[in-house]
């Protein structure tokens, strides 16, 4: 996904500095306009670089939103695993969640902006599958916990995608309590009684 250069691996911090700025002037310019519109030489302007050091870092601009639609999936695997496999779904959970996409607010509000929104669930929800279902494999029931998690998910972010936007109209607190009541009193008790 990501060219380097083996020069690059000598000072990380300064490779993982740049490929960041990147990444921001590239959000700054989706805010803007069309994704598809957005070139290397207006990431590289709003960056600081030239183009020639966008090309060390990344193949093109399309290569910038994959890189950043993985490292937030990562990010947000990452604080929430352990309590998916283990069904721990406590406020430290929801905690977790929301603190995470408070932190890649300006790279989610691209992910999941109209154009991009469906295929950032679709990548999610394929890994919660894989994760649930390595836990407690369950094909009986594999359509319907698809269109429960498509209903909940696109809920969810879709929610995240308009506080990002708006974050004025809802707090923090009040969006976490509202996705932790979705998820407990009509997600988990749907997914449990389909599925067990």
């Amino acid at each position: 996904m990501c060219l380097t250069v083996g020069i690059m691996n000598k000072q990380p911090e300064m490779t993982d500095a740049t490929r960041e700025a990147i990444v921001m002037a590239f959000c700054s310019a989706a805010r803007e306009k069309p994704i598809e519109r957005v070139t290397v030489k207006e990431i590289a302007r709003l960056a600081g670089y030239n183009r020639t050091t966008f090309y060390r870092y990344f193949a093109d601009c399309s290569m910038v939103l994959e890189y950043m639609e993985k490292m937030v999936i990562d990010d947000l695997l990452e604080a929430v695993k352990g309590n998916v496999r283990e069904r721990n779904f406590d406020d430290v959970f929801f905690r977790s969640f929301l603190d995470m996409c408070q932190s890649h607010k300006e790279k989610l509000a691209v992910l999941l902006n109209d154009r991009n929104r469906s295929h950032f669930i679709r990548q999610i929800k394929e890994i919660v599958i894989q994760m649930s279902d390595e836990r407690v494999p369950n094909p009986s029931c594999e359509n319907k916990k698809h269109v429960i998690m498509d209903i909940y998910y696109s809920g969810v972010f879709s929610a995240l995608s308009e506080w990002i936007r708006n974050p004025d109209v809802i707090s923090a607190e009040e969006l976490l309590e509202l996705i932790k009541k979705l998820f407990s009193v009509w997600y988990w008790p749907e997914l449990m009684d389909i599925c067990g």
